[in-house]
């Protein structure tokens, strides 16, 4: 009996599938991450929406703050601060030095 190759190859499960498969489920994995990306967005940007508002209603009627609205709004500046440094990473040349 003949020893099977031992080189590296494509999974059994790629083999059996056209590459033109493979692209179609690729294409349709990167629309399924945008379609959650922008998804995220808009929640990230009604959040603050909202943030801002509660901020400004509890400035207004001289009401402290709740610790849990102060958490929310600092969690909410992280996200933010690493979306737009992903934004920028993202954007930005790569150093080729």
């Amino acid at each position: 009996m003949k020893e099977r190759n031992q080189t590296l190859s494509a999974p059994d499960h790629l083999t059996a599938m056209s590459e033109y498969q493979v692209k179609l489920e690729a294409i349709e994995e990167y629309q399924h991450a945008l379609r959650y990306k922008t998804m995220n967005e808009n929640l990230c940007n009604s959040l603050i929406g909202l943030l801002g508002q509660l901020t400004r209603h509890y400035e207004n009627s001289g009401i402290a703050i709740p610790d849990e609205v102060t958490r929310i709004m600092e969690k909410t500046s992280e996200v933010l601060d690493a979306r737009i440094n992903a934004s920028e990473l993202a954007k930005s040349p790569l150093d080729s030095r």
